[in-house]
């Protein structure tokens, strides 16, 4: 089995051990023993992995919506190209005023709320409308792969986003909705978490309970 995940801190080990993610949480339900790269965006050598039960978690702090869609898509690309081809991708959207920047030495960095804050983060409401388009070019390219997937936005997207052409494009099946319907996408989860003490800070970064919540709501689905 491979599974592939991607997002921000929110994957990423944060909190807790790297056993205790929720999408290693997903991959223990399937499986006893695996192999796990932990942000392998320098295209680690899969082919060098014995182990047929693999977990990739491109997850990085920090990260915005725009490093998410396209790390997800250079890394599933090589995992297809090196007969690895996911059995699911699991996305967690990040906050759409993020976005990473280059630099004049070609450095990129990640720019939030807390990072890199002078090179100005992306404001609304064309953060949710882009991030509204990144999910649906993952979407149609998952498809067109024929790849199970899963997305989930932890952070609450603008209004404005139920009137855009896109909106109605995205595959609402799935989406992981939380309990709450289509409403999840201009709702999001960090709150809720934070609500049920499901978070280990005051950023809502999910607790061991928070990852098994969001594990357990996944594996409902598949």
């Amino acid at each position: 089995m491979v599974i592939y995940s991607n997002g921000c801190s929110h994957t990423h080990v944060h909190c807790v051990g790297r056993d205790e993610i929720w999408s290693s949480l997903i991959m223990k339900y399937y499986v006893n023993d695996y192999h796990m790269h932990i942000s392998s965006t320098n295209y680690f050598n899969i082919k060098d992995t014995n182990n047929e039960n693999i977990l990739i978690n491109d997850s990085r702090c920090g990260a915005g919506n725009d490093y998410i869609l396209h790390t997800s898509i250079e890394s599933i690309s090589y995992l297809i190209q090196n007969n690895k081809k996911p059995d699911f991708v699991f996305i967690q959207w990040s906050g759409p005023n993020r976005r990473q920047h280059c630099e004049p030495n070609g450095n990129i960095v990640n720019v939030n709320l807390f990072d890199n804050v002078e090179y100005g983060i992306k404001m609304e409401p064309m953060g949710s409308r882009h991030t509204l388009h990144y999910m649906f070019l993952l979407q149609e390219f998952l498809k067109r792969n024929n790849i199970n997937y899963r997305f989930f936005n932890y952070m609450s997207l603008d209004p404005s986003i139920i009137s855009n052409k896109i909106y109605s494009q995205i595959d609402i099946d799935n989406i992981i909705d939380f309990g709450f319907g289509i409403s999840i996408l201009t709702k999001g989860l960090l709150n809720y978490m934070k609500e049920n003490k499901f978070n280990c800070d005051n950023d809502g970064h999910p607790n061991f309970e928070g990852h098994q919540f969001i594990s357990k709501e996944i594996i409902k689905t598949l």
